[in-house]
């Protein structure tokens, strides 16, 4: 027997002990997280699916980390507050000509 099948074995039996608590009404407790959990380790066993391969979030997702690129009321939709990469301007460049 390799690793892969003790860990499936070793699922198997959790959820089994899992199936066991959620019948006897134990995972009731904390506003329904633990028999969510429970509920799709049952679905990922059901489907042959790993849980430790499988990403899973807990709590609320983390916003992205980003900052627009155009300032207060701007419409970013609007063709006209767009630049170009390749503009030719120079008022365009956030750069300072005086740096080396």
């Amino acid at each position: 027997m390799d690793l892969a099948d003790k860990k499936e074995k070793a699922f198997a039996y959790q959820v089994e002990i899992e199936k066991i608590l959620l019948q006897g009404g134990f995972a009731y407790k904390k506003d329904g997280r633990e028999k969510n959990r429970i509920l799709d380790n049952i679905r990922m066993l059901a489907n042959g699916l790993d849980p430790y391969e499988i990403p899973t979030w807990f709590g609320e997702p983390e916003e992205p980390i980003w900052q627009p690129d155009y300032w207060g009321d701007e419409d970013p939709d609007n063709p006209a507050n767009w630049q170009s990469e390749y503009s030719e301007d120079l008022s365009d460049f956030d750069e300072d000509p005086d740096y080396p």
